[in-house]
């Protein structure tokens, strides 16, 4: 049977200004005797000696007869219980922090579990009394494992049992708490940690990539020892598990809400490590456990905070498992204050169906939520018509030197909600006018399109799958009413085939009041809270008002959960499942909010001055090199003075667009990939890493900027050295699926996979020219881009790409040359196939030129386009060899028996020069029929 041992602390030994208290008071082992042996060997003799300086308080013979007649008390009100019913706790809830410490096995490759810790804050659930409240620090504890095995590891529920048992003894609760919270940031990796993981596992749901307790609490058996050594039969205890890290923006470490907390992590000192952890447990066993120690407390106290915050200011009582759950919790509340049909309000409606229970043998009402059937008809078209983000970059390469703005729409999702007011869901209205859809309305349309030619920025996007949204000059799109009223003003021609427009509710005027928007309410509470929060003592960039920005960024993901098919992990049922749509979710919603952001900044790019350029754009923000009062002058369109607007009943004087970053120079890698060459003393940089995960070596002081400064020069060396087929270094942990599946411990394991730096080509490069990288004293290839005609050029082009890249990278004006006249060719044999006209093919290895010099052959031996045979074919050869070009005496007697093709070579630079040498030799021929339309 194992044994507990509780070892005390010498806490003479502690700086107590730089440890937790609680770290220093109670470590409890989990352990047999050969266990015991088994890990003083693994982790050196000497490492656990201790020295027990607490002395024995035997209570009064009064406190004993006292205590044991209040167990008696508890023992028969439980044999009065009803046998039948579930017999749970009652006590008030209970906070513990968790926390787990490990090395990683290279040759089992595996962790191994050095420790838990389990970390209890002061807390309601504890006697106020003064004496009593000393003892709470003795509850927290460090336990270790019993040897270096799985079977070693530590078991939460067995010192959680032994944590509520010390309480009770200690009178610091009055019973058993009726659920414990287990807070934890990263909680998948500490839960692994544990001896009784198998058992819990499948009481613990995923969510948003972690783990947490969403519905149902996990069940933990407790049996409570009585003095005289009998046990209480078992009473069960809930165990709700909260993932700190869902309730923090992505990238957020556990340093950072250390330092909103007043409680920094603790560095580890040198020369030891975290990955070498069990050397610090050797050698400096008092500062391996405050440090351990500090991660537990740190994300309890965020945790109880967070649940302070929630249910004094917002009204929720208890903190749901991530930011957008408790987001949504909050939008619902704000729309009941404000009298607000929800199921009007996203085409719901209530049914219920009698139905025969037969274990009762009753007939019951079984009540629920269904969509409308006006909605169950309209849902596909509106969910085609749901797009994301705009993101495309406008430049390939280093740009010229200036000075770059990073703009970003305020606020930009969380804004673009409020433009929608109650929809009226139940009377859509078809129509095919494109007049319909002008002006503030909600309008959605599948149409045909067609730019003019000089348009910069086309508005209609064309999704590709995984190769995300283009927008080219022509096509046939899905498109919301926010679009076509600035393709309409950029005199795009459009047909709508088929089309709906909704009225609002409540509102038949033409002027739309703040007040009626469906989510004006929330928007407008969250700013206020935040405002008064700044003013209060919480402070600007404190934890609560931090939050209450994230948990109000967070509502417009709810809005479109689950609008397309996505299947996710059920830890529960250990099997994949379809994730469920929210309360708000409605495509319209989303279709219009995501439309309304595009057309935005399609209005705004083509207001941009044609001799400014810009750089990319990325979901909601753009980089150019235009400035403030040029970018002031682009803001007049009537979609930007409507946002402008809607800022200006959020945040009066506030301005819609915000300068991120300002830089001298950026290199343009692809769509996501922008990084800063040539920075600007005291300014932000630029980096956008395109999916590159880059490690640096760091100072633990070093600020986030300060990182971000030496990854982006790392990514500048990996940009500027790549080659085809070099792959990089991708350190990722195992997935839930496999954690729990497999039962695969949590480490990250190393995989190279293939660099891919290459543009992605969602617009056509033009105008190459080589520019010089800031401090690098090397020059790399620069481009420009236009729109696609048409998505099936980009198809062509990306396809060339993809095939282009596995031997090339494009990085000199010769890579560019190769890589274009691939792509012109099959763009121009694409659009002669699809015309029905005859094709010519390109020859492996040989350049577009030869696809001129052949077709040339075939009109010279065909005596087409007013050429007649001037000179034998054995002198053509002789020629056009001489000129470069090697042609055998044979091909141009032998071109008369292949078909003539016209039109079928691109007009690329090396094309050029052979046609001028041609139409020089041949001036009386029409030799412009060979080449394709411009």
């Amino acid at each position: 049977m194992p044994i507990e041992t509780t070892l005390h602390i010498d806490k003479r030994a502690i700086d107590h200004t730089s440890l937790p208290i609680a770290a220093t008071e109670l470590q409890v082992f989990e352990s047999t005797d050969d266990d015991l042996s088994e890990l003083a060997a693994f982790f050196t003799t000497n490492a656990l000696n201790s020295q027990d300086i607490d002395e024995d308080n035997p209570a009064a013979d009064d406190d004993f007869f006292a205590e044991l007649d209040n167990e008696f008390d508890d023992f028969m009100a439980d044999l009065h219980a009803d046998p039948t019913a579930a017999r749970r706790s009652r006590g008030l809830p209970l906070w513990v922090g968790l926390d787990a410490e490990w090395v990683f096995n290279e040759e089992h490759q595996s962790n191994t579990i050095l420790s838990i810790q389990l970390y209890v804050p002061p807390q309601d659930a504890f006697s106020s009394d003064p004496i009593k409240q000393a003892s709470i620090k003795k509850l927290s504890r460090v336990i270790y494992a019993r040897s270096p095995t799985p079977a070693g590891r530590p078991s939460l529920q067995n010192n959680l049992r032994l944590l509520v048992d010390q309480a009770l003894e200690a009178r610091l609760l009055d019973e058993a708490p009726k659920v414990i919270y287990v807070a934890g940031f990263g909680l998948r990796f500490d839960l692994g940690a544990l001896g009784d993981f198998p058992e819990l596992k499948t009481q613990i749901d995923s969510v948003s990539g972690k783990v947490a307790t969403v519905g149902a609490h996990a069940k933990m058996e407790y049996a409570r020892t009585l003095i005289t050594g009998d046990l209480l039969s078992p009473i069960v205890i809930g165990l709700r598990f909260i993932d700190v890290a869902a309730h923090v923006p992505v990238g957020t470490a556990l340093r950072h809400i250390g330092l909103l907390l007043g409680k920094p992590k603790l560095d580890i000192p040198y020369p030891y490590s975290i990955e070498r952890m069990d050397q610090y447990l050797r050698e400096d066993r008092l500062g391996f456990e405050a440090y351990a120690m500090r991660d537990a407390e740190v994300a309890v106290d965020y945790a109880m905070r967070l649940a302070v915050f929630a249910k004094k200011k917002l009204g929720i009582e208890s903190l749901p498992a991530t930011a957008s759950g408790l987001a949504l919790k909050w939008c619902l509340n704000t729309l009941d204050n404000a009298k607000i049909d929800q199921h009007q309000a996203f085409g719901l409606c209530r049914t219920s169906t009698e139905v025969y229970h037969s274990t009762s043998k009753k007939v019951r009402t079984i009540r629920e939520v269904e969509h409308t059937a006006m909605r169950r008809i309209m849902e596909p078209f509106l969910t085609d018509c749901y797009a994301g983000g705009r993101n495309e970059a406008y430049s390939i390469g280093p740009s010229s030197h200036g000075e770059w703005l990073d703009f970003d729409l305020a606020g930009a999702y969380s804004t673009g909600l409020v433009d929608l007011p109650l929809i009226d869901f139940e009377h859509p209205r078809p129509s095919l006018n494109v007049e319909d859809f002008l002006g503030h309305v909600a309008g959605y349309a599948l149409l045909e399109f067609e730019h003019e030619e000089d348009t910069r920025f086309p508005v209609f996007a064309i999704s590709r799958g995984g190769k995300g949204l283009i927008f080219p000059l022509k096509g046939l799109a899905y498109a919301t009413a926010p679009e076509i009223q600035v393709a309409y003003d950029l005199n795009c021609k459009m047909t709508i085939r088929w089309g709906v427009v909704y009225s609002w509710l409540n509102n038949k005027t033409a002027e739309l009041s703040f007040e009626n928007r469906l989510f004006a309410p929330f928007v407008k509470e969250a700013r206020l809270l935040r405002t008064q929060l700044k003013q209060e003592a919480y402070g600007k960039d404190s934890l609560e008002e931090q939050a209450a920005k994230l948990y109000a960024n967070s509502i417009y993901g709810k809005i479109c959960q689950s609008l397309r098919p996505k299947n996710v992990f059920d830890t529960r049922k250990v099997s994949s499942i379809r994730l469920k749509p929210s309360a708000i979710t409605h495509p319209a919603i989303g279709a219009h909010v995501t439309g309304f952001i595009r057309a935005i900044l399609a209005e705004i790019l083509n207001k941009i001055p044609l001799n400014r350029s810009v750089l990319s754009c990325t979901t909601d923000g753009f980089i150019t090199n235009a400035n403030e009062q040029e970018m002031t002058d682009c803001l007049t369109g009537p979609l930007c003075l409507r946002f402008q607007a809607l800022c200006d009943e959020i945040v009066p004087g506030s301005q819609m667009l915000e300068i991120k970053h300002k830089v001298a120079q950026v290199v343009c890698m692809k769509t996501r990939g922008q990084l800063t060459s040539a920075a600007i003393p005291g300014e932000k940089i630029i980096l956008a890493k395109a999916g590159v995960q880059v490690v640096v070596k760091a100072a633990g002081e070093l600020d986030g900027e300060g990182y971000k400064r030496l990854q982006n020069e790392k990514m500048l060396n990996i940009y500027l050295d790549r080659r085809p087929g070099k792959k990089i270094l991708l350190r990722q942990f195992p997935s839930i699926r496999d954690q729990w599946e497999k039962g695969v411990d949590l480490y990250k394991f190393e995989n190279r996979l293939l660099l891919s730096l290459e543009p992605d080509l969602k617009r056509s490069p033009f105008n190459p020219r080589m520019i010089e990288v800031e401090g690098r004293q090397r020059s790399h290839i620069a481009l420009d881009t236009k729109p696609w005609h048409t998505v099936e050029d980009f198809d062509a082009a990306r396809a060339c790409l993809d095939a282009w890249r596995r031997n090339n990278c494009l990085k000199t004006l010769d890579d560019w040359h190769s890589l274009n006249n691939v792509i012109q060719f099959h763009i121009t044999r694409l659009t002669l196939k699809n015309a029905g006209m005859q094709v010519m093919n390109l020859r492996n290895g040989l350049p577009l030129s030869d696809v001129l010099r052949r077709a040339f052959l075939r009109a010279y031996a065909h005596k087409a386009l007013g050429l007649s045979p001037t000179i034998t074919h054995k002198a053509l050869a002789v020629w056009l060899t001489n000129l470069g070009y090697p042609t055998k005496i044979s091909e141009p007697r032998s071109a008369k028996s292949q078909k003539l093709v016209l039109k079928s070579v691109p007009r690329t630079e090396e094309v050029m020069v052979l046609w001028h040498h041609l139409q020089n030799e041949f001036p009386e021929a029409k030799l412009d029929e060979l080449l394709a339309a411009k």
